[in-house]
Order: structure tokens, then sequence, then C-alpha cells
């Protein structure tokens, strides 16, 4: 009779839904192709997920992507390292120790980015722990990329070229007809 119960709350307790995986929002997803800089910043939602500790890396290769700033919307809470230049890659974290836990919408911090070449991702990785000390890992992900300009920008500007070439050309046969040249 006792095991029977025993494994009737065993089953009942394996039954409950668990809870679903935290939400990491990065916004904006592109970074400027230029020299100006771009701020991203990173957004969690526990998505009913308690989260009693985070821990981010992020990383960029250093030709393509230059991690300039890192700082915390919560100092002292959310603790921030970087940036650092190590072995050609940009990188930096955040973590933090929460309690307690968070279970609402929280800020983790910016980032300050520069995008040198088209393409370059900026790379986030780390892990959740929930409040009852599971992980929950984040695998290397993009979360943002250097924008590459768009076919049609580069069309229109050669075509813009064309026509000034054409324009120059037609005023140099203009001018030399002017001076009675054949």
């Amino acid at each position: 009779m006792r095991y029977s119960i025993l494994n009737a709350v065993l089953l009942f307790l394996t039954a409950l839904p668990a809870a679903a995986a935290p939400i990491l929002t990065v916004a904006p997803s592109s970074i400027e192709l230029s020299p100006t800089q771009t701020a991203l910043t990173l957004e969690v939602d526990p998505n009913g997920t308690p989260i009693s500790t985070l821990l981010f890396n992020l990383s960029s290769v250093a030709t393509g992507l230059e991690i300039v700033d890192i700082v915390s919307a919560e100092p002292g809470i959310i603790n921030v390292s970087g940036p650092a230049l190590a072995g050609g890659e940009y990188q930096a974290s955040f973590s933090a120790f929460f309690f307690p836990d968070r279970v609402s919408s929280f800020s983790v911090g910016t980032l300050t980015l520069e995008g040198f070449a088209p393409g370059s991702p900026l790379v986030l990785s780390g892990e959740f722990t929930d409040a009852t000390f599971n992980t929950i890992p984040i695998a290397p992900t993009d979360v943002a990329v250097v924008g590459v300009p768009e076919p049609a920008t580069a069309a229109l500007f050669s075509l813009g070229l064309l026509g000034l070439a054409a324009l120059r050309r037609g005023q140099l046969r203009t001018r030399s007809r002017a001076r009675g040249s054949p």
C-alpha cells in the first residue's frame, strides 16, 4: 500500500508540465557596416522558469566585429567581463546570481559594437540555471550579424556612375564639335 501511494505521488510529480525555456531577446539583430557604433540590448523573459543564475559569453572575430563596450543593466547584481581581445576574437560576458529568483522579464545589459566586414556574427553561448538547479544551456548562436549591402543598392550606385560617365563623355563631344574638330 505504501509503495502504491509513493508511486502515485511520483507519477503525479513527473506528469506535471515542465516550465518552458527562458527567452533571450537581442535588439537590434543587425549591425551597420560602417565605423559607427551600434548598441545592442539583451533582455530575458523567464517564460515561467524562475531563473537563479545566468551566464552569457559573447564573442566575435576581431577582423569583422569589435566589441567596444559592455554595460550591466544592474551593476552589482549582473556582472560584466570584457571586452577583451584574445586569440583574434573579442570576448565579453554577463553573469549573475539572483536572490530571489527572477520570474519576470528583465534587462541584462548593453553591448556597443562596431562592424567592419559584411556577414560577421556576434556569437552568444551560455546557460541559465533554474530554481531547482537545472542547467538550461544556450548553444552557440549568432545573435547579431554585420549587415551586407543589398545588391539593388550596389546596382543603383553602378548605374549612377555609368550615367555620370555618359554625361561627361557627351559634354566632351559637344566641346570638341564647337571648336570645329571632327
